[in-house]
């Protein structure tokens, strides 16, 4: 068992509300009509440092996700609001409690496009991985398509489901109906992992790898492929990124198992326990030579960076 100390801790003002890894670089935290936006990963610094973002909402954000931009959205924003056009490549998408949904360019913290979605139900959003300005809007009894437009939307096709996650994945989306996956592409929604209920899933590099907890033991499964299990988990905080599986023990283990080769794993003790745990975020650094791992509680993130070169201990 080795020690790793923690590298920062960032501590808020406010309660964390949601908290979300809209890609493979980027981290939005809801704090309120707070958002805060970072790039931990890319830029190889801690949260609170340098590249981050703080974007003011006027009602309480209860998500977000990264939307690719359509250059004919572009045009429409430059010509109305009078400025010299630059190439937008993506932009940031939240939905408030007040039924609307902004989308902003975080690095010049500009309002693309806002409009008002008539639903009070949105469990969670997602970009089509294909078509920029198309987002998939998951509520308690349906899957909405919309094409996003300047200060407005049109509804393309609604589909009848009940999930509580929605991800992007190859040509379409994966649901979790509630300890299901479905696998949504064009119209035809199909069942995706036909295994016994499980309690979560995560995407890596096109790989779906399912959770299944059972008596104070976890089983993680890839699918169409092989399967470990993990015991003392209790609560399941985890990830999954560059091939490999992070969950958190008890607030002060963490254990690292390769999905290609489960002997390339390794138990890491924290300098300190984490209290209250919401949600774990993990990537491989810009360099290659450490896997940061960003933990969330109710009013702090840590950040704690684990060398690539520790995994010869066995679990």
């Amino acid at each position: 068992m080795t020690e790793v100390q923690q590298i920062h801790k960032l501590n808020f003002t406010s309660t964390i509300q949601n908290v979300v890894k809209v890609d493979d670089t980027t981290i939005a935290i809801c704090l309120g009509i707070d958002l805060f936006i970072c790039s931990p990963f890319t830029q190889n610094r801690p949260l609170g440092g340098m590249h981050n973002k703080n974007f003011k909402n006027t009602h309480p954000i209860m998500g977000a996700c990264s939307m690719p931009i359509s250059s004919e959205l572009t045009m429409k924003f430059f010509k109305s609001d009078y400025r010299h056009p630059y190439k937008i490549q993506n932009g940031l998408v939240i939905f408030d409690t007040g039924s609307n949904f902004t989308v902003i360019d975080s690095p010049r913290n500009l309002v693309i496009t806002k409009f008002a979605f008539h639903t009070s139900d949105v469990i969670d959003i997602c970009a089509s991985p294909n078509t920029p300005c198309q987002l998939a809007i998951l509520t308690s009894t349906e899957l909405i398509i919309i094409k996003i437009d300047l200060n407005q939307y049109i509804i393309l096709k609604k589909i009848p489901v009940e999930g509580r996650a929605i991800s992007p994945y190859l040509d379409g989306f994966l649901i979790d109906t509630h300890h299901n996956l479905k696998y949504l592409n064009g119209t035809q929604l199909k069942s995706f992992a036909p295994h016994a209920p499980f309690a979560d899933f995560r995407i890596d590099n096109d790989r779906v790898i399912v959770a299944y907890p059972s008596n104070n033991a976890v089983k993680f499964r890839v699918v169409g492929g092989e399967a470990f299990r993990l015991h003392n988990i209790g609560t399941l905080i985890w990830d999954t990124a560059g091939g490999f599986v992070f969950v958190l023990h008890d607030g002060i283990h963490l254990s690292i198992v390769s999905i290609d080769d489960v002997s390339r794993n390794c138990l890491v003790t924290l300098s300190e326990k984490l209290n209250k745990t919401l949600e774990m975020f993990a990537q491989v650094d810009r360099l290659k030579k450490n896997i940061i791992v960003i933990v969330f509680s109710e009013n702090s993130a840590t950040t704690i960076s684990v060398p690539l070169t520790l995994f010869s201990e066995s679990i």
